[in-house]
């Protein structure tokens, strides 16, 4: 990397950080995103008492030091095996590379959301766009949609507060209807009231005038002012040394649960994390730092009511099989 690389960004953020975003543009070897909204940063790692990384230039002459804030949504990987990572892993002293965001605080180091963490770079740093199509960022996937539900001309129609703006929602026998507090599947007569919902869609809808999506998921019963919680699709599972395990996503994120983590079948007995498999399917519910508190597991194709947990022998670790 250049010299006075990141410090040029630094003082580029605090001249424009006025105008509430920071465009900045080229990292030493390479454009690194689109709409130059990435930079790349290289250092020697220390661990904060924060929880944050500080990235030390290796000679502190060229560059000045970074602080990388680690989110729910920051991916960490070995860059030798292409594998996801935990936190927990990365050591003080190590070089690390990483594609952080380019607007910064004003503070002196910098700090700046890590969006791709990477340990063990041997040969050439793969470019932002490289490991956003590898981990799928830019794949069209399912979203939610939310807003107040009602019957209209015998058909549902949600009055959508999102972007995507009004709709009418297929609901089917496949469609999985949950309680948003308890994640207890209930009945679809209970949709005949209107009401607010979250409803997980597909990428696909009617073009017709309001559109026409399939839910796949519709939460209901949601008290005002609650989190509701996410739903995702699981794309890899990678078990780590520490007995850990990080879940791929079919929308790019990188999900961490100690080996301790416990998730649910929709009936409440406990699963291991490690049951997972490609194509399951999760709900999760976050506390109001954005940790994971609750994981309810779904089989590929099967209904809120479909799981069980059974024991494996003495041990504390479940098998999700489906319900006869």
């Amino acid at each position: 990397m250049k010299k006075g690389f990141v410090r040029k960004f630094f003082a580029a953020a605090m001249c424009l950080t006025f105008l509430g975003a920071v465009p900045m543009g080229v990292s030493a070897a390479e454009t690194v995103s689109e709409e130059d909204s990435v930079i790349l940063v290289s250092g020697t790692a220390s661990w904060l008492e924060n929880g944050n990384l500080l990235l030390t230039p290796e000679k502190e002459s060229e560059e000045q030091s970074i602080i990388l804030n680690l989110t729910e949504d920051t991916v960490l990987l070995n860059e030798e095996t292409g594998t996801p990572i935990t936190a927990n892993s990365l050591e003080n002293g190590q070089i690390l590379y990483a594609y952080t965001s380019a607007v910064m605080t004003r503070s002196n180091p910098p700090i700046s959301n890590a969006l791709f963490v990477m340990e063990n770079v041997t040969e050439k740093v793969p470019s932002y766009e490289e490991l956003r199509e590898e981990w799928n960022q830019d794949a069209l996937v399912g979203t939610y949609v939310f807003g107040s539900l009602s019957i209209q001309d015998g058909r549902y129609f949600l009055s959508s507060s999102s972007p995507t703006g009004d709709m009418y929602l297929t609901i089917s026998e496949e469609t999985k209807i949950l309680d948003a507090v308890s994640g207890v599947a209930v009945d679809q007569s209970v949709l005949g009231k209107t009401q607010t919902v979250y409803a997980y869609i597909g990428p696909a809808m009617a073009l017709s005038y309001p559109p026409i999506a399939s839910a796949e998921l519709v939460l209901c019963n949601i008290p005002a002012d609650y989190r509701v919680p996410e739903y995702c699709k699981v794309s890899a599972v990678y078990p780590q040394k520490d007995g850990s395990t990080v879940l791929k996503t079919s929308n790019g994120k990188a999900l961490t649960f100690d080996k301790e983590f416990k998730a649910e079948a929709s009936t409440g007995e406990a699963a291991a994390i490690t049951t997972l498999n490609s194509g399951d399917h999760l709900l999760l519910w976050k506390d109001q730092d954005g940790k994971i508190s609750r994981a309810m597991i779904f089989a590929d194709g099967a209904n809120a009511s479909g799981l069980m947990g059974i024991r494996q022998g003495d041990s504390n670790i479940f098998q999700l099989v489906e319900r006869p």
